[in-house]
């Protein structure tokens, strides 16, 4: 039942997706980051690694922009099986069932990972970046994927989870600031988690903040892959690490602004954080 659900809702959002996917360029914010990211205009400060990465590789000679909205499409798409399957499992562990009402269970699991799949997948904001070019879908795939890995690790506490989440929370930071409200509530769980089986270690959590250093290496990748392109004098840059230190100041203004603009937004990132 649980899979059935999965796919239909996913089906659901690449049926209306698809029907209302835009056919070309679509003007805007969309259309400047085609052409940046295709190599049609100049980059002038690296951000969003990894999506770039895809796009380019997508885009193909010549630039097939359908291509890149459907891209955007499955990213969403994606993102909202991923949305029904963490919030169904959520609710059926929160539930936790007696012997013989575990069908119930099932239900309410369910319905409660339908109405959060159908939420995200119709809300305006994610309808209008599934159907043309927004790195915005793939962000929140990521952040998805994340979440699937943290409550692996919170409910086995196998080393290998941790190891990954803690790689992938690093990556997160370079690629979005998306992330950023929940790492702190990620930290104390994967603390709580060790905890409970006693296992908490030095050893282990050098582990845990060695990989997430790994992640956060990302930043000097890519930096040193921009260092290597004619972009460099656009923004005046002085050298490597006058790069890297932009793209760090960079994500903590894209951070700040997030904050000014949505007072209950604000309150939601710095909350964690206290």
């Amino acid at each position: 039942l649980d899979s059935i659900w999965s796919l239909a809702t996913g089906g659901l959002a690449l049926l209306v997706y698809l029907f209302t996917l835009s056919p070309g360029v679509f003007p805007g914010a969309s259309a400047s980051l085609m052409a940046t990211y295709t190599g049609l205009e100049p980059l002038v400060a690296p951000a969003h690694p990894l999506w770039g990465t895809l796009v380019g590789w997508l885009a193909g000679t010549p630039i097939q922009a359908f291509r890149l909205n459907l891209f955007s499409a499955l990213c969403g798409v994606a993102a909202v099986v991923l949305m029904y399957k963490l919030i169904s499992g959520l609710v059926y562990r929160l539930i936790q069932p007696e012997v013989g009402q575990e069908s119930q269970a099932v239900v309410a699991a369910v319905l409660g990972g339908a109405l959060a799949a159908v939420a995200l997948a119709f809300s305006v904001p994610f309808w209008m970046v599934a159907t043309r070019l927004h790195f915005q879908s793939f962000d929140l795939l990521f952040l998805l994927l994340l979440l699937h890995l943290f409550v692996w690790f919170f409910t086995s506490d196998k080393l290998v989870a941790g190891l990954l989440v803690a790689l992938l929370c690093g990556v997160s930071l370079v690629e979005s600031i998306i992330a950023l409200p929940l790492l702190p509530i990620l930290l104390f769980l994967a603390v709580y988690a060790d905890y409970r089986q006693d296992r908490i270690r030095i050893g282990r959590l050098t582990l845990f903040g060695l990989a997430g250093l790994l992640g956060l290496s990302l930043f000097l990748i890519v930096a040193y892959h921009f260092c290597q392109t004619e972009d460099l004098t656009l923004r005046g840059y002085e050298g490597y690490f006058d790069v890297l230190r932009t793209m760090v100041a960079d994500q903590i203004r894209a951070a700040r602004q997030a904050v000014r603009q949505h007072q209950l937004g604000g309150f939601l990132v710095i909350l964690p954080w206290l």
